[in-house]
């Protein structure tokens, strides 16, 4: 029985500085690592190995083959790995604001026992055991029970254009990789009229006013100039049977905050601190942020078995490389594995 494995996700970040307008181009690119050029492209080689238990099952049995073998790519020795490419380049625009959270309401130590968070009437344990060394109530610390944080990132991309050499399969049981979704908003002109109109819903028909969706497989052309050198037509779009990783790419901002919470004994209600606390110290950045760039990858799952469908493994290894060339406020910034803490 077939599977849908979720996809592995990969974060970049990109420190950025606080309420400032950036604007530029964002690239990724992805392509077979050069440890398999020794090796075809990967449906050659997953069509080849298909037999005699050289697949792995938790491969065969999801996307893009669902445990139907494809047809024969006929690529077999010509060590195409290059070809399993995918490169994306998106426009980037927007910033990120911080302004401080804004506590209210401070609660004392009778209001926090009647409320159900600690359990006596002048002290105590914390009702939902949290803390450390243990739960025990402090009352040096601060607890307020509304707070407004109103950082927002205003980030927005829109994919300008894909190339890659795997939208031509024709295989019904081969699914293509994801598409990358654009939107674009359109008027019929800019008359009064056209100006009141509703254009966030797409049109039925397609065409015209309204909010139209696309969702890009690939772009470009291929020049089969005979000055050039190639051995596969790919101008000829049945032969683009090649296999892109890369199923979506999220791009986003976040910033670090730390607000310790103790919940009441029903866990339905929380109460905040802006202080030191035995459940943690309040911090929150107002300098900086990260552009989040997650990139999904096509896997498969070596745990389907059990149920659990989340990607475990890519169908090949493969290097990625994402290039950031802002026109905005700012020209500086670092990129890192990890969200930056300073």
């Amino acid at each position: 029985m077939g599977y849908t494995a979720t996809p592995i996700v990969v974060k970049k970040y990109i420190k950025l500085p606080a309420r400032k307008l950036i604007s530029g181009f964002l690239t990724v690119n992805c392509v077979s690592h050069p440890d398999n050029d020794s090796y075809d492209d990967a449906n050659q080689v997953y069509y080849d190995t298909w037999a005699g238990g050289n697949t792995p099952n938790a491969a065969k049995l999801t996307r893009p083959w669902n445990n139907v073998r494809s047809d024969d790519p006929s690529r077999n020795s010509m060590k195409h790995a290059f070809g399993d490419y995918d490169c994306l380049l998106f426009w980037v625009a927007g910033g990120m604001i911080l302004p401080s959270p804004v506590f209210s309401n401070k609660l004392s130590t009778t209001q926090l026992s009647s409320n159900s968070f600690i359990s006596g009437t002048s002290g105590g344990d914390w009702n939902d055991g949290t803390g450390t060394p243990n739960a025990s109530y402090d009352a040096n610390e601060s607890w307020y029970d509304t707070i407004s944080h109103n950082c927002q990132h205003f980030l927005k991309s829109h994919l300008i254009s894909r190339i890659n050499n795997g939208y031509g399969w024709a295989d019904d049981d081969y699914e293509k990789i994801n598409g990358i979704v654009t939107n674009r908003f359109e008027m019929t002109d800019n008359s009064g009229g056209s100006l009141d109109d509703d254009i966030s819903v797409t049109p039925t028909d397609g065409v015209g006013k309204g909010k139209h969706v696309k969702y890009i497989s690939s772009d470009g052309i291929f020049s089969n100039n005979s000055d050039g050198d190639f051995k596969i037509d790919l101008s000829t779009v049945g032969n683009n049977t090649y296999f892109p990783m890369i199923e979506n790419v999220e791009i986003y901002g976040k910033h670090q905050f730390t607000i310790p919470v103790h919940t009441n004994s029903a866990g339905n209600n929380t109460v905040y601190s802006n202080g030191n606390t035995t459940v943690g110290n309040y911090s929150h950045t107002s300098t900086y942020w990260d552009m989040v760039i997650a990139v999904h990858y096509r896997s498969y799952s070596t745990n389907y078995a059990s149920g659990d469908n989340a990607g475990t493994h890519e169908f090949f290894k493969s290097n990625t490389n994402i290039s950031f060339r802002p026109f905005g406020e700012t020209s500086s910034f670092q990129i890192d594995d990890n969200p930056h803490t300073s």
